[in-house]
């Protein structure tokens, strides 16, 4: 089952890390659109504090536990609203 962890992002580059060659930036297309609303089984958690940067971590949670399959089925629907940059 999976509910603690899930995926970690931050909202620009962080000076500390070089990109690698399979890091990607991903914009989510038009967020408030009726039918991209994020599956209610997941959340999008915001920490309240930014970093050194000035940058936001979030991350992609389940909120219910769930397999780790069922959690990237999931992720896989969210991914038609994200466009890579």
């Amino acid at each position: 089952m999976a509910l603690s962890g899930g995926v970690s992002l931050f909202d620009g580059p962080l000076e500390t890390r070089k990109m690698g060659k399979n890091d990607r930036w991903h914009c989510i297309l038009n967020a408030n659109h009726e039918d991209k609303k994020l599956d209610p089984a997941l959340i999008i958690e915001k920490k309240i504090s930014a970093n050194k940067q000035g940058l936001f971590h979030y991350s992609i949670q389940p909120r219910i536990d769930m397999t780790v399959e069922d959690f990237l089925s999931k992720l896989k629907l969210f991914a038609r609203f994200i466009k890579r940059i």
